[in-house]
This record gives structure tokens, sequence and C-alpha cells, in this order.
């Protein structure tokens, strides 16, 4: 009797017809036809199906091709399945008889999750793939579908083996060399991340159409890198590497396995499914020497130029700092000055009340005594003392009138010049800032650096040519204009020369 665990089986061939079959978990009593039959398995697969995540990198284990097998890959094989007669019988003879059937178990493997394992079965020409989490099982006549991928850096094909293609995402690294424009070779580390895409069922069943996928999307990348650099010089393309490089891989593409999706941010090869995601660039080095020398002295120079513009630019800021501050300083000056003339005319106002309170009021105190004092004088007059108070009160309130109306439109005039003033200093100020960034911006940084150069190259220049040969030696208190000395000596020897 065989005794099988749970999902572990044995193959059993049929003496009379040949037919192979493979039987799990139930106990079982071979009959006279039939025989424990021993899958042929090469010494690759076994070593992969003992390796973790079932791959092998030929660089980390030389002897992969070894045709030996150790004990442990056996044991990996064959775990979980003995023969005994019956199910009481003791554990040593379980071992012992379990020794003699571990080649007949059935050859199985563990899928990982994101994972697919391919099988071809030789028999009926076809294949199934298996995708993971799962325990993937040989049939008698199934065969793992062995993956030849690429390796290390540069990539070079059969570095590495395996029997489950991981679905990532994942990155792969690569040195390609490339040549710019104006022949200067340079060295790039890149890294590609990349997945397969697990979203559409149908990639399942193409993405083993490539068996070197890794490979071939790398030789294909490289391919599109180097073609796009090759007509860019060297500082474009020192100034710009990342951006040239992304347009290289995420370009538009010719290819009729390739296609652009999400706007350019991924790149998609049909024939198996694979999507590149990102590209970063790990390190760019000059091949040639005289192409480092001149990188370094590139890299120099952009860093004097960064310093010098930083430094006019700080310049430029405060002169427009300052400019502002004093502007700021003019404006609120004028509004405390307005302010100042609103208060006066306030104060104007209320003086102008005051004595019109006791312009009236004497009037009226006035009117009073005199009324009473001609009261027994002028009876006759009684009559008519009233309508001349009247009208002395409205001739009063006109001249009061008149003398505000007066005052209000002084007081508008005065308003008006003082808001003409502030709108002529501002207006000043808006066009002398104006001004001088025109000036600046059309002179531009590299105007101002020869400006500044011109003069004292021109003077060094007009004093070589005279050839002197002693110099003059003074003191703090007598100072000498050399540089005026040496224009007039130059005007005087083109007026020798021009007679």
């Amino acid at each position: 009797m065989v005794l099988l665990t749970k999902n572990r089986g044995v193959y059993v061939r049929n003496i009379r017809t040949g037919i192979v079959t493979s039987r799990y978990g139930e106990p079982f009593m071979l009959s006279e036809e039939e025989e424990l039959w021993e899958k042929p398995v090469t010494p690759l697969v076994r070593r992969m199906l003992g390796a973790p995540r079932l791959s092998l990198r030929v660089e980390e284990d030389p002897g992969v091709f070894q045709p030996q097998m150790s004990a442990e890959d056996s044991i990996l094989l064959d775990a979980g399945t003995f023969l005994t007669t019956r199910e009481e019988e003791a554990h040593e003879v379980v071992q012992e008889q379990d020794s003699d059937i571990s080649q007949f178990a059935v050859v199985s493997a563990r899928a990982e999750p994101n994972t697919l394992i391919r099988l071809y079965d030789e028999s009926k020409g076809t294949s199934r793939v298996v995708a993971g989490p799962a325990e993937v099982n040989l049939e008698p006549y199934e065969e793992f579908t062995i993956l030849s991928l690429s390796g290390g850096k540069p990539k070079t094909p059969g570095q590495i083996y395996a029997l489950c293609l991981y679905m990532g995402p994942d990155y792969m690294a690569d040195l390609i060399e490339i040549e710019t424009l104006d022949h200067a070779r340079l060295e790039l580390q890149l890294a590609y991340n990349w997945e397969l895409d697990n979203s559409d069922p149908h990639v399942a069943e193409i993405a083993f159409t490539i068996p070197d996928f890794i490979g071939e999307a790398c030789k294909t990348l490289a391919s599109r890198v180097r073609s796009l650099i090759a007509g860019k010089t060297f500082d474009d393309f020192h100034r710009n590497s990342s951006t040239l490089i992304k347009q290289a891989v995420f370009g538009s593409s010719s290819y009729r396995y390739i296609e652009v999706l999400n706007d350019g941010e991924v790149l998609y090869f049909t024939a198996n499914g694979l999507r590149i995601t990102n590209v970063d660039v790990q390190s760019v080095t000059p091949v040639d020497p005289r192409t480092k020398f001149a990188l370094t002295k590139s890299v120099q120079l952009a860093v004097e130029i960064i310093t010098k513009s930083q430094e006019n630019d700080a310049t430029h800021n405060a002169m427009l700092r300052e400019q502002k501050a004093k502007g700021a300083l003019e404006l609120q000056t004028i509004q405390d000055k307005c302010g100042a003339e609103e208060q006066r005319i306030k104060l104007l106002g209320v003086v102008v009340e005051n004595a019109s309170i006791e312009q009236i009021g004497a009037s009226k105190a006035q009117a009073l005594a005199e009324s009473e004092a001609r009261l027994v004088e002028a009876t006759a007059d009684f009559n008519a003392t009233p309508i001349r108070c009247s009208a002395h009160e409205a001739g009063v309130a006109a001249e009061l009138s008149i003398l505000e109306k007066r005052m209000n439109a002084d007081l508008d005039h005065r308003k008006a010049m003082n808001d003409l003033e502030v709108e002529k200093v501002t207006t000043l100020n808006d066009i002398e800032a104006g001004k001088h960034e025109a000036i600046m911006a059309a002179l531009g940084k590299e105007t101002l650096v020869e400006l500044a150069k011109a003069g004292p190259e021109l003077q060094a220049k007009l004093l070589g040519a005279l050839g002197l040969q002693g110099f003059l030696v003074t003191d703090g208190s007598t100072p000498i204009n050399l540089m005026n000395f040496a224009d007039q000596i130059a005007v005087q020897k083109q007026l020798v020369e021009s007679k």
C-alpha cells in the first residue's frame, strides 16, 4: 500500500499501455500491471526548485549546471510521501520505505504571490499558466518553462535562471555607453522601474512570449537613449541629461510593438505586457579623460557664472529695496502733511464758527441795548425796529455764508493741489524705477560685465604700448592720477603719428 499525505502524490505507470498518471492524497495499492515511475528532472530544475524564489544566478552559484543533486534538494521534492503496509507500522519502517520511493514523488513547486509559472505538456502540445500564490504539481508529461534572463551591469544574457515570472513592480539597472553629436563618449548607469500589467488577464498568456524580457527591454531602451543623445551636443546633454533621457524613453515610438501611454508617463511593450513607469539616471561618467576634464571645467565655469549672477541680483534687489523705502518715506511725509492740513482746516472752521457766534451775539446785544434805550424815546419806531433787526441778521448771515464758501473753496483748492503733488511724486518714482529696470534689462548681465572691464583693459593696453621701463613711488598725501597721464600720453602719441 502507498500512503500519501494531503496535496502530495506519486507517478504510476501502466506497464501494459505505458500510460503514466499521478495520484494524490488517497492511499492505494499497486496492481500487477502498475509500477511507480520516476519523472526525469534535469539537475538545473532540481536546483531551482530548492532555491529562494525558484531562481538561480550563474555568478552567485557556479555549480548551477552540476549534474549532481544534493540530499537536501531531494528531500524538498518528495517531502510528505511514504510507503507502508499498514498505518500502524513503526516510524522507522516508514522512513526506510519513504527513502525507497522518494524518486517517484510528484514534482511540485510553490508559486509565490504576484508570480506566474508556465507549464508545457509535451504529449498534448499545450501549455498552462498558474498564477501565485498556488501549489504547482507537474503532470507526468508536463515540464517547467525555464526563463533565462539577463543580469549584471551591463546586462549579460543567461545570468539568471528562473521557473517563475515575477510580475513586479521592480527595477532593473543597466550600464550603457553613448556618444554625443560632438563625439563625447559617456557611460550612463540607468535604473528602470517596470511591472507587468496584471490588471489585464490577457497579459498572463503573453507574459512568456519573450523569454529574456529583461535583456530585450534593456536593449530597446538603450537603443532609444543612444539614438536621441546622438543628435545632442555634450553641453546640451550635460545641462538637460535627466530630461533628455526621459524624453528618449517615454517619447513617441515608431516601433509597432511599443506604445506610449498616460501622456508620455508609461512605455508599454505590447508583445508581453511589460510597462516601464520611470527611469532614473544614477550616474554619468565620461569615458574619455579629455571629456572628463572639460566637464569639470564646465562645472567650475557654471558655478562662477551663477555666483556672479547671484551677486548682481543681490545688488539690484538692494537698490530696488532702497528706492522703495525712499518712495514710501516721501509718501508718508506727504500723507502727514495732508493730515496736518486737514486738522488745520478743521481748526479754521471752529475759529470761524466761534467768530460768527461772537459776532451774532454782539450784534444782538447791541440791537437790544439800542432798542431798550430808544424804547421810551421812539415808541413810534416800535414796528420798524424788528424789521431793521431782521435785515441786519440777514446781512450777517449772508456775510457768514460768503466767508464759509470762500474758505471751502480755498480748502478744496489746497486739497486738489496736494493730491496732484502726491500723484506727481508717485508717478515720477514709478517712472524712475521702471527706467532703471528697463536699462538693466536692456544692457543685460554680460554687457555690464564687459562695460566694467573695458576701461581698465584699455588703459592697461595703452600703458603696455608706451613701453615704460621705470616706475614712480609717491605717498598718500600727494596722489598722482596715472590713468589720466596715460590718456594724455596716448593722445600725444596719436597726434605725432597723425603729423
